[in-house]
Order: structure tokens, then C-alpha cells, then sequence
């Protein structure tokens, strides 16, 4: 998925030589110049990604977790990067909690709880890795935000201006789609 993006973004911003790299050599055979635009986009592709799924559309997923002695549910023991708690139940009942800045404080001990919360990717560092999309988000969307992000920092303002308001429109889309009002902030500038 995130080589995908990256080739999007590279098609968005006309570099045509990069992309015929990206999409018929290994990671490792890419020129010096690939690399580096490569590396580049990467890391805002990270940025945007957690920008979306911190302001737009977020990841959501469920586990299940057993409470210690002291009615303890420990973050630590969730493999994604939280970013919140929404709900924590028995049987599909919901059950009151506290959250803490190490644990969740639930009402038994030694009890099967399901958790439901919201996560962050992880950041990418290889072209080849793995990246979910929260619910009604396309690559091309991503793409668009990570595009703008690029031309902004190598001073490109009316491209960066372009590819913003595609940008912000496909985010606009989205929320209106799952129901949300939520005010947008673009950091880009």
C-alpha cells in the first residue's frame, strides 16, 4: 500500500524518471536521486497518515485482554500505537473504566475484557512496508496530501497550493461520508 502511494505521489508531481524506478527496480537498486526523493516521501507520507487518522477517519481495532489481580489492563500489552480508548466491555456489554497513563482500571480481577480502541500505523521506513488506511480513505487521497506537503517544502507554493485543495476536498468527502464535522487542520503551511 505505501509503495502505491509513493507512486502516486511521484506521478502527481511529474517525475517520471523516479517513478519507472520505483516500479521496476528493487528498494536497493534505486539511483542516489531516487533514494533520496523516496526517503523523502516516506517520512511525509507518515506525517500525513497520522494527520488523517488523528483529524479525519480513524483506525479502530478490538482486543481481547485479561485484568491482573489489582482489575489492571496494561497499554503495553496492545501491539498497535494507541491513540485512545472507545469502549471496554464484557460479553459485548459495556463496563466503566478509568483510564490511567500505564493501564486501564476496570471492575474485576482476572476478567476477560474486550477493548476497543483507535491506533496509529506505525512509521514506514521501507518502501515495502505495510500500511492500513482507516475506513473510506484511498491512496490517492494520501497522495494528494503528501504531494502538497512535498512542494510546500521545496518552496513549490502554487503546486503545494493545488494539491491542498484536492487534499482537503477528499478529506471533506470522507468525513461526510462517515457522518463527521470535525475541523480539519492543515499543517502544511
Amino acid at each position: 500500500m505505501l509503495k502505491e502511494i509513493i507512486k502516486n505521489t511521484l506521478m502527481l508531481l511529474g517525475r517520471e524518471n523516479e517513478l519507472e524506478e520505483v516500479e521496476n527496480l528493487d528498494e536497493d537498486s534505486y539511483q542516489t536521486s531516487t533514494k533520496k526523493i523516496v526517503s523523502s516521501l516516506i517520512k511525509i507520507t507518515n506525517l500525513v497518515l497520522s494527520d488523517i487518522t488523528r483529524d479525519v477517519s480513524k483506525l479502530a481495532g478490538d482486543v481481547l485482554l485479561t485484568s491482573d489481580e489489582n482489575c489492571q489492563i496494561f497499554y503495553s500489552e496492545i501491539k498497535e500505537k494507541l491513540t485512545g480508548i472507545k469502549n471496554v466491555a464484557i460479553n459485548r456489554f459495556p463496563v466503566t473504566f478509568n483510564l490511567y497513563p500505564e493501564y486501564i482500571k476496570v471492575g474485576r480481577p482476572n476478567t476477560t475484557y474486550q477493548i476497543s480502541y483507535y491506533y496509529e500505523n506505525k512509521p514506514c521506513k521501507s518502501i515495502n512496508d505495510n500500511i492500513v488506511l482507516p475506513i473510506s480513505i484511498t491512496p490517492s487521497a494520501v497522495s494528494y496530501g503528501v504531494a502538497a506537503e512535498y512542494c510546500s517544502i521545496n518552496l513549490l507554493y502554487d503546486e503545494c497550493n493545488m494539491w491542498e485543495q484536492k487534499f482537503v476536498r477528499a478529506m471533506e468527502n470522507v468525513r461526510d461520508k462517515c457522518g463527521e464535522r470535525k475541523a480539519f487542520r492543515w499543517w502544511a503551511r
